[in-house]
């Protein structure tokens, strides 16, 4: 009996069952031989002998396949766990890039933030300023417009809006156009231009 190597766990089994099946046969052969070989028949004997010869080499035939089948379930077994392990290793590396790319991107919000905090502390220090000049000028203005007073806020709001979702289409208005319009009275033309 040759075997390919290649053979699937399944494609044996069905060999198995049909060697199964030769034996069935050969047992029911057997056994209407058996009777008249006893009784001194030499064709049912000679038959008999045959059968059994037969019976022998298939069921050596079963205990190759047997162990082909065991093999074969092995190197299955191997060929999915070298996938497996090659498929989460390609996701480790994966998830590697990813986290060195997480920590450039938390860099750049690192500098951000700073760069955040720094305008946010001359923003407030700029609208102190103007505050105390109009003071001084007598000239604070009467009425009350949105980005006059802690406008810095304004901008923590808008950021806030941003990561909390509540800003879903961009419509939080711009902070420079609402100190632009909150101080429209103090800027000239020149100023509006470079806001």
């Amino acid at each position: 009996m040759s075997m390919d190597t290649s053979m699937t766990v399944g494609e044996i089994e069905a060999r198995i069952g049909v060697a199964r099946e030769r034996l069935a046969v050969l047992d029911n052969e057997a056994q209407s031989f058996a009777l008249p070989a006893v009784s001194g028949d030499q064709d049912a004997a000679a038959a008999l002998a045959r059968i059994n010869a037969e019976v022998r080499q298939v069921t050596a035939d079963v205990a190759v396949l047997d162990r082909a089948r065991i093999s074969a379930a092995q190197q299955r077994r191997d060929a999915d766990e070298a996938a497996q392990a090659s498929y989460r290793a390609s996701h480790i590396e994966y998830a590697q890039d990813r986290a060195a790319a997480i920590v450039r991107v938390a860099t750049r919000v690192d500098d951000l933030v700073a760069e955040l905090k720094a305008a946010f502390t001359e923003l407030s220090s700029v609208e102190r300023e103007i505050w105390i000049a109009l003071r001084e000028a007598n000239a604070p203005p009467s009425d009350a417009v949105v980005g006059r007073k802690s406008l810095g806020n304004f901008a923590i709001a808008s950021l806030t809006a941003f990561t909390n979702g509540t800003d879903r289409f961009g419509q939080t208005r711009a902070v420079a156009d609402v100190a632009a319009k909150a101080w429209a009275h103090l800027l000239t033309n020149d100023d509006e231009t470079d806001a």
